[in-house]
């Protein structure tokens, strides 16, 4: 497998690996016959759950959230965090093609129903990115 999404994944993966190292961080792999419930999870003291999206946005001026998601998917992840107890978020990464720098935001799942955002001011967390890299704040929530 290739492209934006799965290079995204791997690159957050990597990112919450390096800045919490006493954490376990796991990566759901994709399978045609088995249920993906999220992309990530990270085991600290408390469990928390990656749902990823990457998204070209050089013809957008707004995104709805909840449309990043197949029909009936949010819904199903947010039921397995409520089950569960997991403390669940989307991380964005935001394209616009080569030559510009991609941004990452994150926003808890339980507050993006309904959101609509504006692509260049967006009212979510941002994730700095540095020689390439992304960088988890120490403050991420729950780890």
């Amino acid at each position: 497998m290739s492209g934006p999404g799965y290079r995204f994944e791997n690159e957050l993966l990597n990112a919450l690996r390096d800045s919490f190292p006493n954490t376990f961080s796991y990566r759901f792999k994709q399978s045609k016959r088995v249920g993906q419930p999220w992309d990530l999870l990270v085991l600290p003291p408390h469990l928390s759950a990656i749902e990823c999206k990457s998204r070209n946005i050089s013809d957008r001026k707004t995104l709805k959230l909840e449309q990043l998601f197949r029909e009936g998917q949010l819904e199903a992840e947010m039921a397995r965090e409520k089950r569960y107890g997991i403390t669940a978020y989307l991380f964005l990464e935001m394209r616009r093609g080569r030559g510009y720098t991609k941004r990452c935001y994150y926003e808890s799942l339980k507050t993006i129903s309904h959101k609509k955002i504006e692509v260049q001011n967006p009212d979510m967390t941002k994730i700095e990115r540095e020689e390439g890299k992304y960088i988890i704040p120490d403050n991420f929530p729950d780890i």
